[in-house]
């Protein structure tokens, strides 16, 4: 029973990451968001898009998203290591959604949701450090990469807990693998700067 349950919440957490909550939220405006900028439906292609607002609405929901699922899986489960899972597995819908042809967003918002719920404090500095390096470098993959890394360290340093260093291990390998095309740009120089598309259209990025 417990692994019919388990496999059950994998299942929802899936779904749930996999909500496009920037695309939805787009069509509202009427927007077509995967025609615009890096054509992402993430909050970062949404600022450019739509403005810091709904930006920050899409960053919460989609962290909503990997905290609820958290939080759902600690509900029934109980133990944390596989609420932790369901975490992830909501990341992975989010960046595989079902909903977009198994294309997604980045992770990096719906990673922050679900392991602010596993991992408080550790978290929250990471996101700090994410802010900081964003009003500096204007590369908000460049921040999500750092931030993502610093986590780890962060988790490790304030729990010393391996089973939530091997969920955030999981957390930022998808977030690696989703930004792999601009990891490889921030290598050669050439990751473009956020901006609203209205000021200057950029080219793939977030």
């Amino acid at each position: 029973m417990f692994w019919l349950n388990l496999t059950g919440l994998l299942l929802f957490s899936y779904l749930l990451g996999g909500i496009p909550s920037g695309l939805l939220l787009s069509r509202l405006k009427k927007i077509e968001l995967r025609r615009l900028g890096s054509g992402n439906v993430g909050a970062t292609n949404v600022y450019r898009a739509m403005g810091l607002g709904w930006a920050v609405l899409v960053f919460i929901l989609d962290a909503l998203k990997g905290a609820g699922a958290v939080l759902v899986g600690r509900y029934f489960l109980g133990e944390e290591i596989y609420p932790g899972v369901c975490g992830l597995a909501s990341v992975f819908g989010h960046i595989f959604s079902p909903y977009l042809r198994f294309r997604g967003g980045k992770g990096v918002a719906c990673g922050f949701g679900a392991m602010l719920v596993l991992a408080p404090l550790p978290s929250l500095i990471s996101f700090g450090i994410w802010a900081v390096l964003v009003g500096l470098t204007r590369v908000v993959s460049l921040a999500s990469l750092v931030a993502t890394l610093s986590l780890l360290a962060l988790v490790w340093i304030f729990t010393g807990e391996l089973w939530l260093l091997l969920v955030g291990s999981g957390v930022c390998l998808l977030i690696f693998w989703a930004h792999r095309e601009n990891l490889a740009r921030i290598l050669r120089g050439k990751e473009p700067k956020i901006q609203r598309i209205k000021d200057s259209p950029p080219k793939d990025s977030e």
